[in-house]
């Protein structure tokens, strides 16, 4: 292998591991938001239970008589479910729109890595504007 060559092939070195970077941050911000989807989801069964509680009171009010604060409790705390509960649907869509953009980018780096360790391992082989053609052919970014 000649000089100029491996230098190329060190520069491809250097680029994989720069996209290997790269594919690490995604993923760390995948992780990161899936994170947030589930403190979401948390927000969006808060008051779903809340709600329940206050509805088994007043139907064991109901038995003893009935009471008109429980009522309102209830209607105010429904209120309150239905105006968090749209919040967090919103923010649940805007969680998952944000989500499916960083993996699908991961997804394309890790295929870029794949064939450029393809490309690398048979480094020893063939020709070298080949190689180079080769890997010119799996960046897609």
């Amino acid at each position: 292998m000649t000089m100029a060559e491996m230098e190329s092939m060190e520069g491809w070195k250097q680029e994989a591991f720069t996209w290997q970077l790269r594919i690490n941050e995604v993923e760390e911000r995948v992780a990161h938001l899936q994170r947030e989807l589930e403190i979401v989801n948390f927000i969006i069964e808060q008051p779903e239970v809340k709600v329940a509680a206050l509805e088994l009171c007043l139907q064991s009010g109901k038995k003893k008589g009935g009471s008109k604060e429980v009522g309102c409790l209830i209607a105010a705390e429904t209120e309150k479910f239905e105006h968090w509960n749209s919040l967090s649907r919103i923010r649940l869509r805007k969680a998952k729109s944000v989500l499916t953009e960083p993996v699908q980018v991961a997804a394309s780096l890790k295929a870029n890595i794949g064939q450029l360790q393809l490309l690398f391992n048979g480094a020893g082989e063939g020709d070298a504007a080949i190689k180079k053609a080769r890997y010119e052919e799996t960046l897609i970014i």
